[in-house]
């Protein structure tokens, strides 16, 4: 379904209910939202949330201004309580029940003084119990429900005053604490307006797969519910799985999606690309929460329209926008503002945003939310703490953060002081603590000795108040932390120190078993700590896609990517593929001997050149080591495969350590111009010829021209660059 611009919906209204009210009076037989079996219209959807409002009010007294935590799973109950919840004049305070541990939960409750808490389980509900007024089960609520209420045929007024804020969203806080941002309707709904006009009136459809514990995930959902169009929510466990989200990407003709890069580079290692012809031809993509790489131009073969977004959750959701082109030199900027907003860049080089967007501060139990603290500057600027500079062009290019106690790990907002003070108080008095970002991770420094560092006691402790992503992967012990010659804590001296090894199973016996775990170290990019499990140590889908391949193909068997998540420790995730490797008797695989038999594996090495992960999975050692002498059975080189890929910075990099673009695969002799020519890599081919000097009409051993496989491979963008 697509909206034609004569029936675009205007957002008159301050409030979030009342927009999507007077949407679903407009389009009630529309489908308004899908999630797995479960199919909404406009007006069944309409009549779940009255029904839960009416109960909300009736049986827990909620009344305006009423703060709510939700801790609940993916789903439409989400959306039906946070539309309720908005229709009663509550704040939402969204929690994610998979990725946020019971003791995180309770402290936002404390934190946030909460009236209510609307939990997933029983279970959950016990144990939070203390952490408010009241706590009730997502499904003993569903029960007080009355479904047989009708649509109401009148809208209900403007709120007298201003409505209360449609939802605090807690971040990571450097005070020890989580610390919730608080964000009005007018904040969100000046975005919506936004990207409502960006986007334009040519989609009905949008796959959303951002938990609801980050902002951006209220544009995905209130952007389709305020325009009549359709919200398609993706499930846990397909936002883990690349392959299922193309599916759906294919199969429901979705539109719009929003997404970090690193998800899109999973959706490009399932095959994204190569799959173009079956996507929707007016797939729009939106890319944010990370810097944007220049290997991810290659969205714009596949769609029309690719938005660099960029925004800290203080100013809502996203602030700036840049559309991408396919081709390009440099840093891809975040852009230019968008509507109501105001850029500004301070003497130190700090970008402040004023205007629309800036929200009404952070929380505080002891006051009204309070502007000036942390940022807000009390007169309508919050200073970002990030560097920028303006190119030629008008365009705001991000540089970094001004200091490194903030950091983004994987995509993640973490504020290194929370987790220090969560780890220092489970250590001794006598004992200091230090947490640094390294190759994606966090590793934790103590002063001590390391016979006394108990590791699967602090893991497990600071498991309970910490959300995964936040618990440091590696934990070691110093004599005393580096400081500066001020004084100050080295934390740049800290990054670059080796940490701990990980300790091996104790049911290791070698062969077959210490085989795997160099494969998946060697996928994975560090040493995998056994008793922690693989997400907390920083495996993202992507990792995962690319480590389930090669252990597929290595051993023979089918390594389902689900068991990478599933399990509770990295040493039972080992076990489970050595068993699946034990049922095979002719398992191709190479042992610690030294022995080989030929198989038709990818190396880890290709296939992080193939996904574009080699560069931050490698040192730059190992880089110019495998990316020159490295070839699978076929002659093919690194080079090939990132060319063939679209990889144009991995290209840049093996190119830089001695990798040749001119040399020919054994098999067929294509050298990087035919690879690229083959899988329509648009973005590589000016490049190739230009810089690296490769002829255009160089041929294969069959006299096979870039030209002939561009065509017969059907790109007709690349035969008119050729």
């Amino acid at each position: 379904m697509t909206l034609r611009a004569s029936c675009m919906i205007d957002l008159p209204y301050d409030n979030l209910w009342l927009n999507f009210a007077a949407t679903a009076v407009k389009y009630p037989e529309n489908i308004a939202l899908r999630c797995n079996s479960t199919v909404l219209t406009y007006h069944q959807l309409i009549v779940l949330v009255d029904a839960r409002a009416s109960a909300l009010s009736r049986e827990s007294g909620l009344r305006p201004g009423s703060r709510v935590l939700l801790l609940l799973e993916r789903g439409t109950a989400f959306i039906v309580t946070a539309l309720a919840l908005w229709k009663l004049s509550c704040t939402m305070i969204p929690l994610d029940a998979e990725l946020t541990p019971i003791g995180r939960a309770r402290q936002v409750a404390d934190e946030a003084d909460c009236d209510l808490l609307i939990v997933t389980t029983a279970e959950a509900a016990a144990e939070l119990k203390s952490s408010a007024r009241e706590v009730i089960g997502i499904e003993d609520l569903a029960g007080l429900e009355s479904l047989q209420r009708p649509i109401e045929d009148e809208l209900p007024q403007r709120f007298d005053g201003l409505p209360a804020p449609a939802y605090i969203m807690f971040t990571s806080g450097s005070s020890g604490r989580p610390k919730g941002v608080v964000v009005s309707h007018a904040n969100v709904i000046n975005v919506l307006e936004h990207f409502s006009e960006e986007l334009d009136s040519d989609w009905g459809r949008l796959l959303a797969v951002t938990t609801f514990q980050f902002d951006i995930s209220v544009l995905e959902n209130m952007l389709p519910l305020s325009t009549g169009r359709e919200c398609i929510i993706a499930d846990s466990k397909t936002c883990r799985n690349g392959p299922k989200i193309l599916s759906m990407l294919i199969e429901e003709s979705v539109d719009v999606m929003q997404a970090t890069p690193t998800m899109w580079q999973l959706l490009i290692a399932a095959g994204l690309l190569k799959r173009a012809e079956e996507l929707s031809p007016r797939l729009k993509i939106l890319c944010g929460g990370e810097p944007f790489p220049a290997t991810l131009r290659s969205l714009c073969e596949i769609s029309p329209m690719v938005l660099n977004c960029y925004g800290p959750t203080e100013t809502t959701i996203w602030s700036s926008t840049h559309r991408v082109l396919p081709d390009g030199d440099g840093p891809v900027p975040i852009g230019r503002p968008i509507r109501k907003t105001r850029f500004e860049i301070s003497d130190s080089g700090e970008l402040l945003i004023g205007g629309a967007g800036v929200a009404l501060g952070y929380f505080q139990r002891t006051a009204a939310p309070s502007r000036p603290l942390d940022g807000f500057s009390g007169d309508g600027w919050y200073a970002t703490g990030d560097r920028v500079r303006v190119d030629d062009d008008g365009n705001y290019i991000y540089l970094g953060r001004l200091n490194d106690s903030q950091v983004k790990v994987r995509g993640y907002r973490i504020e290194l002081g929370e987790v220090e003070k969560a780890l220092s108080q489970q250590l001794d008095d006598q004992c200091r603590c230090a947490v640094v970002p390294h190759k994606d991770h966090l590793a934790a420094f103590i002063t001590g000795d390391s016979s006394c560092l108990d590791v699967p006691r602090l893991r497990q402790e600071l498991g309970k108040v910490l959300p995964p992503y936040m618990v440091p992967t590696w934990f070691t012990a110093l004599l005393a932390l580096p400081v500066t010659a001020n004084g100050k804590l080295d934390r740049k001296a800290l990054a670059a120190y080796p940490v701990t090894k990980a300790r091996k199973s104790k049911a290791s016996n070698g062969g077959q078993r210490e085989w795997i775990r160099e494969c998946v170290n060697l996928v994975l990019g560090f040493d995998v700590v056994d008793d922690a499990s693989l997400a907390s140590q920083g495996v993202t889908s992507l990792l995962a896609v690319i480590l389930v391949e090669t252990l597929s193909e290595a051993l023979g068997v089918v390594v389902d990517v689900e068991h990478v998540f599933a399990h509770a420790q990295a040493a039972s995730f080992l076990d489970y593929v050595e068993e699946l490797a034990a049922t095979k008797t002719a398992t191709a695989m190479a042992v610690k001997s030294g022995v080989k038999k030929k198989s038709k594996k990818l190396d880890p090495f290709m296939s992080a050149c193939q996904a574009g992960s080699v560069l931050h999975l490698y040192t730059p050692e190992e880089i110019r080591e495998k990316g020159v002498s490295l070839t699978d059975r076929f002659g093919s080189s690194p080079f090939h495969y990132a060319a063939g890929a679209g990889q144009l910075e991995v290209c840049k990099a093996l190119l830089a350590v001695g990798g040749d673009p001119f040399y020919c695969d054994n098999k067929s002799g294509r050298n990087a111009l035919h690879w690229a020519a083959r899988n329509g890599r648009v973005g590589m081919i000016d490049w190739l010829l230009v810089d690296c000097g490769l002829p255009v009409d160089s041929e294969t051993k069959d006299g096979t021209t870039p030209l002939q496989l561009a065509c017969w491979g059907g790109f007709p963008a690349m035969c008119d660059v050729l």
